[in-house]
């Protein structure tokens, strides 16, 4: 819901601000990509919220107008069903001590070369949706007492949980997904909330975690098959193999607990061993099944978040 020459983001594609049928389309496009639109080219507008409804059309002018970047662009559409069928709230809304949940999508995709033998696209695109899909089995009952947990799943607390929808992010745009993700959990943090963001693969954590930079020091348990410490593929060092190497990286994280590799992932020889140099604790999958879930939580130091 935005108006003719609204300012808006500079996004990589172009951001449309239109009726649902119109007959002229105002865009804005990054200023590095300005000299591959020339007046006359066919485009192609895809909405942000709703891809099915492409716009086809011809350029008819450009400006050079440099615009600013409003907050409220950062905040995604109400999401059906929400998460555990929690309140919606826009992200300039929440307030200190709740708990945000934040879906995103998609994070930074690998180059798209016969250079890299890792699919482009994961197809995790639709995760955020699956989960909160999932979790409405649950809805109902999240205050009765869960013997699994002790009680019950929100532990009676006063905290207030709220679903924030999904950041538009774009399957092709990295530097733009992550400048989404990294603002939105600044946002959430700088509130006083405790942000929860719902992947989309697992590049989508690399600026979650640079949010945290001057918020730290931080702990990081990570629950994965693989231990994505690779320094970068094809060139391309945000991407999903890399996202524990960047967080190592940050001065905020202080101990890095990874728990259930197995099987052949994108890690060889030096990968490892630049994570055990570093001072990442790695349990495999058989190690967890045999030691416990005490074992495991033994090595994140109890006064680190």
């Amino acid at each position: 819901a935005f108006h003719a020459r609204e300012q808006v983001a500079p996004f990589t594609a172009v951001v449309t601000i239109s009726s649902n049928v119109p007959n002229m389309v105002y865009g804005f496009i990054h200023e590095n990509r300005a000299s591959e639109f020339h007046i006359g080219d066919k485009v192609t507008i895809e909405p942000l919220m709703n891809r099915s409804r492409n716009v086809v059309g011809k350029v008819v002018s450009l400006g050079n107008r440099i615009t600013a970047f409003p907050d409220r662009l950062l905040t995604g559409e109400r999401p059906e069903p929400t998460f555990l069928g929690i309140p919606f709230r826009d992200l300039a809304e929440v307030r200190a001590g709740e708990i945000a949940v934040l879906g995103a999508a998609h994070g930074t995709p690998y180059p798209a070369n016969r250079d890299v033998a890792y699919e482009v696209a994961t197809g995790s695109a639709e995760a955020p949706a699956a989960i909160r899909r999932a979790a409405v089995q649950s809805s109902s009952n999240v205050d009765h007492w869960d013997f699994d947990l002790g009680g019950p799943l929100l532990a009676d607390g006063p905290a207030t949980l709220v679903d924030c929808g999904d950041l538009p992010t774009s399957p092709a745009d990295g530097p733009g997904n992550r400048r989404l993700i990294e603002e939105a959990t600044s946002a959430l943090l700088a509130a006083g909330a405790l942000p929860v963001l719902l992947g989309g693969d697992d590049s989508v954590p690399v600026p979650f975690h640079r949010a945290y930079v001057d918020r730290g020091p931080v702990a990081i348990l990570q629950l994965d098959a693989h231990i994505d410490w690779r320094d970068a593929i094809g060139g391309e060092r945000h991407g999903y193999s890399s996202t524990m190497r960047r967080a190592s990286e940050l001065g905020c994280v202080k101990a890095m607990v990874q728990v259930g590799a197995r099987g052949v992932g994108s890690a060889r020889r030096e990968e490892v061993e630049a994570a055990l140099a570093w001072g990442a604790r790695i349990l495999t999958a058989e190690q967890v099944r045999g030691c416990g879930p005490e074992a495991v939580l033994a090595g994140l130091p109890a006064d680190l978040p």
